[in-house]
């Protein structure tokens, strides 16, 4: 996801509104994860909408 955020710092809020819903900081928890994985991890899980 780092690449994801250095390159397109617009996404950065998406990535913010995430937290709000699941309760934890996507970006620390998963900043060095690949996208996928992200999307696997449970952190995500808990989130009860789609992100985009």
């Amino acid at each position: 996801m780092i690449d994801i955020i250095s390159h397109y710092r617009h996404t950065e809020p998406i990535f913010k509104n995430l937290e709000e819903e699941t309760g934890t900081c996507v970006l620390c928890e998963g900043l060095f994860l690949s996208l996928g994985d992200a999307a696997r991890a449970s952190f995500l899980t808990r989130c009860t909408r789609p992100a985009f």
